[in-house]
C-alpha cells in the first residue's frame, strides 16, 4: 500500500476504506491461513531486500496495529511453481515455524490450551512422559515450582518433580475439560545454589511452561503490622484471564482500588472499602476483557500509586 506494511484486511474493512484490501478480505477472525507474498508485489524499493546470500540471514517480522499472530515463515525460490499443493502453496526451500525463532517479543501466557500455547509449543506427557529442566539457582533455599498446563482428563493430574532419583515435591495439575490451561504451584522444595536438572513427571497432561520461584517467609511478631503503604505489581503480568494484586496499608483507612483503559476510562472497581492495616491480596479476572494495557490504582489516605498491566488472549 507504499506506507512500508503487509496488508492483512479482514473483511470487516473494507466498508470504510475499500481501497486497503489484502489476502485476508475472507479470513474469519479466528482461524489460520497461509499467505502468499511475491517478490513483485513488494514496493520495488524494497524488493532487493528479498535477495538472500548464502549463509546466515535474519528475518524479522514486526507488528504495526494489527493483532496477527504468526506460527511460522516458508521462503520459496524465485520462479518455483506457487499452484497451491495442500495446505500450502509450493514446498518450501527453508521452512520456518515459531519454535526457531532465536528471539521474540512474545509473552508466555498462562493459559496453556492445546491449540495456543505459549510461543506456539507445548508437550503432551502422554502416559509416562518427564520434561527436563536444566535451570541455575540464584541461590541456596527453598523454592516451588509453578507450572502452566492442560488436563484435559476427568480427575487432576499427579506431577512429580525430582532431581536424579530423589523426589522434591509434587503438583496436582486440576481437570479442565474446555481446553483452558491452569496455573498451579508445586510443593516447596530446597535446593543448593548453582545448577540442576530438574525433571518433571506425570501423565495425561500437556505443559506449556514452567518457572521456578524462589520462596520467601519473613517473621512477625504479634500485633506487628505494615509500616508503609505499597501496591506492588500484579502477578502474573501479562496474564490471562486472572492476575494478583497485592499492597499493603499502614493504617487502617478507607481504600480504593480501580482498573481504567488506556483512554483513562474506568472499568473495573475492585476495592472501595475501609480495609485494616496490613497486607492485602485481590484477584482481578479480566475474563470479559478485550486484549491490550490497563492501569491500577490504589488510593488509601493520601497515598496514590499506578502500575501498569497487560492483558494478552
Amino acid at each position: 500500500m507504499g506506507w512500508g506494511e503487509m496488508i492483512f484486511t479482514s473483511i470487516d474493512r473494507l466498508a470504510s476504506n475499500p481501497d486497503s484490501r489484502g489476502p485476508g478480505i475472507h479470513l474469519d477472525d479466528n482461524s489460520w491461513q497461509w499467505y502468499y507474498y511475491p517478490k513483485d508485489s513488494i514496493l520495488a524499493a524494497d524488493q532487493a531486500k528479498l535477495q538472500f546470500n548464502v549463509g546466515h540471514n535474519t528475518i524479522k517480522i514486526t507488528p504495526s496495529w494489527g493483532y496477527q499472530q504468526f506460527a511460522g515463515i516458508d521462503l520459496i525460490p524465485e520462479g518455483v511453481d506457487i499452484t497451491p499443493k495442500g495446505s500450502q502453496y509450493a514446498t518450501p526451500i527453508i521452512a520456518l515455524r515459531a519454535p526457531d525463532a532465536t528471539s521474540s517479543i512474545v509473552t508466555p501466557m498462562g493459559e496453556g490450551a492445546k491449540w495456543v500455547p505459549s510461543l506456539f509449543k507445548s508437550a503432551a506427557l502422554g502416559t509416562a512422559g518427564t520434561l527436563t529442566f536444566n535451570l541455575t539457582a540464584p541461590s541456596s533455599g527453598t523454592y516451588r515450582m509453578r507450572i502452566f498446563g492442560w488436563n484435559p482428563g476427568s480427575t487432576a493430574a499427579a506431577l512429580e518433580i525430582k532431581e536424579g532419583s530423589t523426589v522434591l515435591a509434587t503438583a496436582n495439575l486440576p481437570a479442565k475439560a474446555d481446553s483452558t490451561g491452569s496455573d498451579v504451584l508445586s510443593a516447596s522444595f530446597s535446593l543448593s545454589s548453582g545448577a540442576h536438572a530438574l525433571v518433571l513427571s506425570g501423565a495425561n497432561a500437556s505443559v506449556d511452561y514452567v518457572q521456578l520461584v524462589r520462596e520467601v517467609v519473613g517473621a512477625v511478631e504479634p500485633g506487628e503490622i505494615a509500616a508503609t503503604y505499597t501496591l506492588a505489581q500484579n502477578y502474573p503480568n501479562p496474564f490471562n484471564p486472572a492476575t494478583t494484586i497485592n499492597f499493603s496499608i499502614a493504617k487502617a483507612t478507607n481504600v480504593k482500588l480501580v482498573v481504567f483503559n488506556i483512554l483513562g476510562q474506568q472499568v473495573a472497581q475492585l476495592v472501595n472499602d475501609k480495609l485494616a492495616a496490613g497486607a492485602h491480596t485481590v484477584v482481578f479476572n479480566a475474563n470479559s476483557m478485550a486484549t491490550g494495557v490497563y492501569f491500577y490504582r490504589l488510593e488509601a489516605g493520601s497515598f496514590v500509586d499506578v502500575k501498569k498491566m497487560l492483558l494478552l488472549k
